[in-house]
């Protein structure tokens, strides 16, 4: 309370940023009500002086409610009251925050963000030439202390609209907060001791949606936090940071990557984060969150996707759906194997989780419910436990959100609880914690997949692949092969889980130059009668590929598959030269930067986050350069961001921005990007790099082994169509072939119809003397292919079996099946 000799005045803080003055002066002056906002936000702000008797309140005619609007930032006095000497005062507040109109709610995020940009700046000068990513996490923060950085600014995914939106226009305004911007401090205590990365253990309930939450990401952490050891494995810096500085672990793309972030978060004016939250003050959500859209450029990015994906990326761990309208699930389901499959996931500690029907509206963020059975459709559900008592199969499955729950028999309320199943369960039947029981018949009529994670300590090896292209001169067509195979010798029965990873489409600059290749395994065995063909998987278009077999002992060969169609230019596409610098600071431009990041990734063949002088040195030979080690070291690694003997990805993209704006110049970029399987448009034809990994809880010792020298690619296409494939043409001394084997229907062509439509062709020769063969799919309106060239002549020589070409729907989404109009012609050779 402040006084004078004619007036005294109280300042009120009534929430925080927001303060109510009350000025009360001598009998002949009124008293006045000033409110003034400190924050980013209006109010509506009303006083009721109902009840008071003997007043005047200026400026207004028998109404004893005030109401006025407090711009941002501002004060307004609300109400001037003048007493008399029998007067009788009272009064009561309250107020309402609304959003301000668009035009000024851009100026008051101007206003927020007024330092922020220069910041932005400064964080980026400071480690322009610093590996985040790759340096000791304590040199970071001495660098910042060198610099008189007070708080973190990570210059690699700053806090800013391309960080949220990706380059798209968006009418959503992002304010930028720390946590102890939008957290509730105590104000008994220190920052560091209100605010902490984990409060106690973690678990599910902590996390929290905001209004533009990604739910598919939400369920993943629900699941994951089922087992706190596996979220807390992803933090290297566990505990609260005053400086906002945190390094995280994500595996991306079948590659365990370390990442810094910093802790600004993206909020609502002046409001709470606007995707996940958390109950409470911990901070693991909205970082885990935040490293995550690093990893993929933006927010935006996380929009689409599926709870196994997250979670694959978080343990890096393989991932299986069994869907419940497939073929072999359902076969599962009638046998009652699934049930079984079940109990043994969890008894091996896997993380389980069910989906049910139904999509999410992507426009809207929102899942209708289903009246029926009161579960979301879509919404993945995390499973607790599996149990079988006195014959009864019971699953006991989380909800995240708690909202809606099962109803029907097993519910809380339900009479097949008996005192001795409720002894042995021990259902919290009374308690509202967003978990409920279902039997096993209701959860296989009631969801549509079960999702396994299949954590487990296990031996573990993570190898760089690469498809290479191959040329057929003789028939002026090519193929899409691995470039190595890997052999293993199996010494007692081993259980094997493979995976085939490809970068992620979602991931920034990856979409439209980098589709997902269609990929698949297949997996000889050698013994001393010879090599046969042991196991072959369809083809699959997925980020991930998955595999898992049973090798009894014995020699094997392992092949990575695909069939080639998307590295290449799509045939409809208009030819245009594609610029590769842009803007007046002479930027890289966004497919060029792309290309740059495919070409890094291709040549980080040791997968170490960076390019070493054997590794570069490749790079410059592939290209017609060549350079020494002096060099490397001194033109290379000195000028430019590197680790250790090792150039960066950001160093590589500065070497070659300047070796497009400086020396060796434009022209000779684009003929190093011709070199390496570039078109003009930034397509590339000759290569995509994968990552394979292996997991066996047996020890495996790996030999690596050349593909293309060896024609492996080749003979297994040989065994495929001749033990494998059905005949689609039969004739007298050639028939055509084609795998997998599908249903035909035959009318005025052939229908075929498998999960993407894809298949591979042959021709068996059964006679005795050389055959020429022409297979045609010109006349195919819908039909990708593996080679540019509709029509293929190839000579088969006496009783052998050959591949022809792969073909596909083109569309993959399409509902419309692949229906074949083939010329297939033959003639005998003297």
């Amino acid at each position: 309370m402040s006084t004078s000799a004619n007036t005294s005045e109280e300042t009120q803080e009534i929430e925080k940023g927001i303060y109510l003055h009350i000025k009360v002066m001598n009998q002949q002056t009124p008293e006045g009500d000033p409110v003034e906002t400190k924050i980013l936000v209006e109010l509506v702000f009303t006083i009721d002086f109902t009840g008071s008797e003997d007043i005047m309140i200026e400026n207004t005619e028998e109404t004893q409610v005030i109401s006025s609007l407090v711009k941002a930032e501002c004060a307004e006095t609300i109400a001037v009251v003048k007493e008399f000497p029998h007067s009788r005062l009272l009064w009561q507040i309250y107020w309402v925050k609304q959003e301000p109109p668009k035009e000024r709610l851009v100026l008051y995020k101007k206003k927020a963000h007024a330092n922020l940009n220069s910041l932005i700046e400064r964080s980026k000068k400071i480690f322009r030439l610093y590996p985040l990513a790759e340096s000791p996490f304590e040199e970071i923060e001495q660098l910042m202390f060198e610099n008189t950085m007070k708080n973190f600014l990570d210059p690699e995914f700053p806090p800013c609209d391309d960080s949220i939106f990706n380059g798209q226009q968006s009418d959503l305004v992002v304010h930028w907060r720390r946590p102890v911007d939008f957290m509730h401090i105590d104000k008994n205590q220190a920052e560091h001791q209100s605010i902490k990365v984990f409060h106690k253990e973690v678990e599910p309930s902590d996390i929290k949606a905001g209004p533009h939450s990604y739910r598919w990401i939400l369920c993943a952490l629900a699941t994951l936090a089922e087992r706190s050891h596996l979220v807390e494995r992803l933090f290297v810096t566990k505990e609260y940071k005053l400086n906002g500085a945190y390094r995280m672990k994500i595996n991306k793309s079948g590659v365990w990557h370390e990442l810094t972030i910093d802790d600004y978060m993206p909020c609502a004016l002046e409001g709470q984060p606007l995707f996940t939250r958390t109950h409470g003050n911990e901070l693991w959500v909205q970082l885990l969150e935040k490293a995550y859209a690093k990893v993929h450029g933006s927010y935006e990015s996380l929009k689409v996707g599926h709870p196994n994906e997250a979670l694959q990326d978080f343990t890096g761990f393989p991932n299986v759906v069994y869907d419940f309208q497939d073929q072999e699930t359902e076969a599962f389901v009638k046998s009652g194997d699934l049930f079984k499959m079940m109990i043994h996931f969890q008894q091996e500690g896997y993380l389980l989780s069910t989906t049910a029907p139904g999509k999410i509206d992507t426009a809207t963020n929102q899942r209708p419910r289903d009246k029926e059975n009161a579960l979301q459709s879509g919404h993945t559900y995390s499973i607790v436990e599996v149990r079988e008592v006195y014959s009864h199969k019971l699953i006991n499955i989380r909800n995240l959100w708690g909202y809606f729950e099962w109803d029907g028999a097993w519910s809380r309320k339900s009479a097949f609880w008996t005192p001795d199943i409720k002894e042995i369960l021990q259902p919290k039947l009374e308690q509202d914690d967003g978990t409920f029981w279902m039997c096993y018949d209701d959860f296989i009529k009631n969801f549509s997949a079960l999702n396994v994670c299949k954590v487990k300590q296990q031996n573990e090896i993570r190898l760089k692949g690469k498809f290479v292209r191959v040329e057929d001169q003789e028939s002026l067509s090519s193929q899409v092969v691995s470039k190595w195979f890997y052999y293993l010798e199996i010494e007692k029965k081993t259980h094997l889980l493979l995976g085939l990873h490809q970068i992620d489409e979602r991931i920034k600059r990856v979409l439209p130059r980098r589709q997902y290749l269609d990929t698949a395994f297949l997996i000889l065995k050698r013994s001393a009668e010879g090599t046969t063909l042991h196991e072959v998987q369809d083809f699959l278009n997925n980020r991930d590929t998955e595999f898992e077999t049973i090798l009894e002992p014995g020699q094997y060969v392992i092949l990575p598959r695909t069939n080639g169609i998307a590295l290449q230019r799509p045939a409809n596409s208009n030819v245009q030269v594609v610029p590769l610098i842009q803007g007046n600071q002479d930027q890289l431009s966004e497919l060029f930067e792309g290309a740059i990041e495919d070409i890094y990734y291709r040549y980080d063949t040791l997968i170490t986050n960076s390019i070493d002088f054997n590794e570069f040195k490749d790079f410059f030979e592939t290209v017609g350069e060549t350079i020494t080690e002096v060099e490397f070291q001194n033109k290379i690694l000195s000028n430019y961001c590197s680790k250790g003997k090792g150039l960066t990805l950001k160093g590589f993209k500065e070497f070659m921005r300047e070796a497009v704006t400086h020396s060796p110049g434009e022209e000779k970029v684009r003929d190093w990007l011709s070199k390496l399987g570039y078109d003009k448009e930034l397509y590339s034809s000759f290569s995509r790099s994968f990552i394979l990994t292996m997991h066996s809880e047996q020890v495996l010792s790996v030999q690596v082994g050349d593909t293309v020298s060896t024609n492996l690619e080749e003979a297994a296409q040989s065994m495929i169509l001749r033990e494998r494939a059905s005949i689609l043409d039969n004739k007298a001394d050639c028939c055509l072939l084609y795998y997998p084997k599908r249903q035909v229907y035959l009318n005025y062509n052939h229908f075929l119809s498998s999960p993407i439509d894809a298949y591979m062709f042959g021709c068996e020769n059964r006679t005795t003397v050389p055959i020429e063969v022409t297979f045609n799919v010109g006349r195919i309106g819908n039909c990708a292919r593996s080679t540019t060239n509709n029509l293929i002549k190839k000579v088969i020589q006496p009783n052998r079996v050959e591949f022809i070409m792969n073909i596909r729907r083109d569309n993959i989404q399409a509902a419309q099946n692949l229906r074949l109009d083939v010329d297939f012609r033959h003639r005998l050779l003297e």
